[in-house]
């Protein structure tokens, strides 16, 4: 049984077919294995010439040379196609150009052991196996190609020299026999070798293209924004930092542009994510047609897109550009059968002017599209030391507003509100004061501040906790100041959660709601975020808490909020109360709005009282509460206590005047 299976495996061996690889590297040195035997052939008949005769030398040396030129010339063709895979019939055309090769050396070997003498069998000989070694270390990737070969080689003269009854020849055909056999053993080795070496290169090649591929997805992932195909974030700060140490090294300059879609988030609100998306896709193929193809640009993150250009652009050659992508982007767009009307705004920054280095460049031209916003939509806005020093002093207004909040340092004064006809106190308004070591800064400047910074929350927890404090205060020494007006920042009514833990830590502080009254204008229901403004305001009245719709008059909003809204007091805004003695429309406003709250049962506060003559045509036109200098600049809350408790504005009359012009850009809370 042992005999049987190893003959099967060895005719499977020679039956195998050759792998594709094995067949390529058969092919490579199957060209230079002809011009070897080319070569060979001519030596070997210059060598035997004088013993076995001319004739039959020219003749064999005609037939292998014609052999080794079809040979390399097949070869050469079958190396020009691209071979794919190995069939059988392929397998048998390769053992059958093998034998051809090795069979002109068999021929000669039978040539020498019929006519020749033992020096020409010997070389013959020789020359049969020495090719039959040289063609297994060329073919050792195709066995049956070894094995032909030799068969072709080495098996003629071995057969021809046992008929001729060479006793003698016996050792050597042994010899030939076994040379084979181990020749074609060591072949098939070195063949599974080196097929185990290619699977090894092959293995580590995929998993050097995996890594490839990884890699490229990686840096896809990292440096491109999905959403429009462009550079990311990433990728443009590495680009900016690249032109930066450019322009440094070469002494020149460019400029980085800032922009964003204005009103982006009406259409993700109105529309749905998707198109927004689409839209963001829209406005980045148009970017890259208006851009000249040096100009680096890409998506920072949700409507926000950078510019880099480059080449030591002029002032007027940015305006150029700014102008035109504004204008390509303004186009309308259609998304899925909607009309969109994008619109953007610019800011630009250059270097080195602005800035030396990337953060401080991308910093800018922020700054200047924070302007540009600020101006409108459709703006372009540069850079200027003008800008700079305005975020320099931003930057130092925040920094001590912070302070400023920590050590508790924002103080809270009080305007009294009269009754106009009693000439009681009938309430007051809570204004936020901070007196800096540099001066007086008004609230108009830091609020704005605190809302940009983030800061207005904290703002607003710590003045509601000071308001808190002096309420108690009073109740502690039994003094009744009315109700307390606190005005609500138009951000406090987009953070709705924010601001209503505020209120209720007003309350759990021991604050009756019913003797706070909110003020808000309608900065608190225009633009973005304030969709949720009513239903917020009607869960702060149902915590019971009073609204006033302060500045009354002034919005052309005015009157739907005041049907929409659950206010109960309207402030007549101090514009109007400065006119009313000498400007016949301000007059028909102020009688007007009176009748309107008359009709609709609200309390009317005349702000901005300054003259007995205003409060003479206010008592006749009915407004019952005043509140301006003519009674009272703002006061602290001991200075309240003070007055409330003398009872000074008996008959209405002015026992505090106001306290300078300063105090007359005094505001309340925005």
């Amino acid at each position: 049984m042992v005999l049987p299976d190893y003959f099967g495996r060895v005719r499977d061996v020679l039956l195998e077919i050759p792998g594709v690889e094995d067949v390529k590297a058969v092919l490579k040195k199957s060209r230079a294995g002809s011009v070897v035997s080319s070569v060979n052939a001519v030596t070997l008949a210059v060598a035997v010439w004088g013993n076995l005769g001319s004739p039959y030398l020219m003749l064999w040396c005609l037939f292998t040379l014609s052999i080794s030129y079809v040979s390399y010339y097949s070869t050469k063709r079958a190396l020009a196609r691209e071979v794919r895979a190995v069939s059988a019939r392929g397998t048998r055309k390769i053992v059958l150009y093998t034998f051809c090769g090795g069979l002109p050396w068999g021929i000669i070997a039978c040539g020498a052991i019929i006519h020749g003498d033992g020096y020409d069998q010997m070389i013959t000989f020789s020359a049969a196996t020495g090719m039959t070694a040289g063609a297994t270390f060329m073919l050792h990737r195709v066995t049956s190609a070894c094995v032909s070969y030799a068969a072709g080689a080495v098996l003629p003269p071995v057969l021809t020299g046992l008929f001729v009854a060479y006793s003698a020849y016996w050792p050597i055909a042994v010899f030939a026999v076994m040379f084979v056999v181990y020749l074609t053993i060591a072949a098939r080795k070195s063949g599974n070798t080196a097929r185990e070496r290619d699977r090894s290169v092959h293995s580590l090649s995929g998993a050097l293209d995996e890594v490839k591929a990884t890699k490229a997805r990686m840096t896809h992932m990292v440096y491109v924004d999905h959403t429009t195909g462009m550079p990311n974030r990433t990728a443009f700060v590495e680009r900016l930092a690249e032109e930066v140490a450019n322009a440094e090294k070469n002494a020149s300059w460019f400029a980085v542009f800032m922009l964003d879609l204005d009103r982006f988030k009406n259409v993700n609100d109105t529309l749905g994510h998707a198109t927004g998306d689409l839209l963001l896709a829209v406005i980045s193929s148009r970017l890259r047609e208006v851009l000249a193809e040096e100009i680096f640009v890409a998506r920072l993150g949700g409507d926000e897109f950078a510019v880099i250009i480059p080449d030591g652009p002029t002032d007027v050659d940015l305006d150029t550009t700014a102008r035109s992508i504004i204008d390509k982007v303004c186009e309308v767009a259609q998304l899925e059968g909607r009309q969109v009307f994008p619109a953007t705004s610019v800011g630009g920054a250059r270097y080195p002017e602005d800035g030396v280095d990337a953060e401080e460049i991308l910093k800018r031209a922020d700054t200047a599209l924070k302007r540009a916003k600020e101006l409108g939509r459709g703006q372009f806005v540069l850079f200027s030391p003008e800008l700079n020093q305005e975020m320099e002093r931003t930057t130092w207004l925040e920094s001590e507003l912070r302070k400023a909040i920590d050590r508790d340092e924002i103080e809270v004064f009080y305007q009294p509100k009269v009754d106009i006809f009693a000439g009681r106190l009938a309430g007051v308004e809570a204004l936020a004061r901070w007196n800096h070591e540099d001066g007086r800064i008004s609230p108009d400047v830091f609020f704005p501040v605190a809302a940009d910074c983030g800061l207005l929350p904290q703002l607003t927890r710590s003045i509601l906790a000071r308001i808190a404090d002096d309420m108690r205060a009073w109740d502690e020494d039994g003094v009744n100041v009315g109700r307390v007006a606190i005005n609500v920042h138009p951000l406090d009514l987009k953070t709705p959660n924010e601001l209503l833990a505020n209120l209720r830590t007003l309350m759990e502080a021991g604050i009756d709601p019913r003797s706070v009254v909110l003020e808000v204008t309608e900065g608190c229901f225009v633009g973005r975020g304030t969709d949720s403004a009513p239903v917020v305001l009607d869960t702060i009245n149902e915590l019971g808490f009073e609204l006033s719709l302060d500045d009354f008059g002034t919005g052309y909003a005015s009157l739907s909020h005041l049907r929409k809204l659950p206010v109960a007091e309207i402030k007549i805004d101090k514009s109007f109360v400065a006119g009313i003695c000498r400007n016949r429309p301000d007059r028909a406003i102020v009688a007007a709005t009176v009748e309107l709250a008359r009709g609709m049962d609200l309390r009317v506060v005349a702000e901005g009282v300054e003259t007995r003559d205003q409060l003479v045509q206010l008592r006749a036109f009915g407004v019952e509460v005043g509140q301006g200098y003519y009674w009272s600049r703002p006061v602290t809350a001991k200075e309240l206590v003070s007055e409330a408790r003398h009872g000074i504005y008996c008959g209405g009359q002015p026992v505090r005047k106001a306290a300078g012009g300063e105090d007359h850009h005094w505001s309340g809370l925005p």
